[in-house]
């Protein structure tokens, strides 16, 4: 069991990433019921936007890496994986539909990974869920390394084509 499943993970003001909503900053910790769990409180840029996260065995929202954790975990995009074979589609679907930890860097990168493995066949839906997962790191590599957009996106690209 990990910290994650058992204890608060991050303190008001801490700034954290969503694979689903982005960069944001935890505003409180709050009970949504009197006798209910702790939820963080995240704020987003716009301010006008926040959502509501649970403090214990949270999947969704994660510290931002750090520069050398960040190139570290990249590599996975550069090694060479056997192609992804499913028996059916339906399995197929079945598969990339699965829940993901995104809490954990980690098993983004390596669900990108699977992704290409299967080749150039994904539905729509498969396509836009790898496109939110590029996206995810794009943003977090603008963050790190205070790229802008353009390099952000070039940078990921490199990791993504196999030489």
């Amino acid at each position: 069991m990990s910290n994650q499943d058992t204890e608060k993970v991050f303190s008001i003001g801490a700034q954290v990433l969503s694979a689903d909503f982005g960069v944001g900053t935890v505003a409180a910790i709050e009970k949504l019921q009197e006798d209910g769990d702790d939820f963080y409180v995240v704020q987003y840029k716009n301010e006008k936007t926040k959502n509501y996260f649970p403090t214990i065995g949270n999947k969704n929202i994660r510290q931002i890496s750090s520069k050398s954790q960040f190139e570290e975990v990249m590599k996975i995009l550069k090694s060479d994986q056997p192609k992804r074979k499913f028996p059916t589609r339906k399995e197929r679907l079945a598969y990339f539909d699965r829940p993901l930890d995104k809490s954990n860097i980690e098993s983004i990168v390596v669900r990108i990974n699977e992704f290409h493995t299967v080749g150039g066949d994904l539905n729509p839906k498969e396509q836009k869920t790898l496109d939110r997962l590029i996206d995810t790191l794009r943003l977090e590599c603008l963050i790190i390394f205070e790229f802008t957009q353009k390099a952000s996106k070039e940078y990921i690209s490199g990791f993504l084509t196999k030489e």
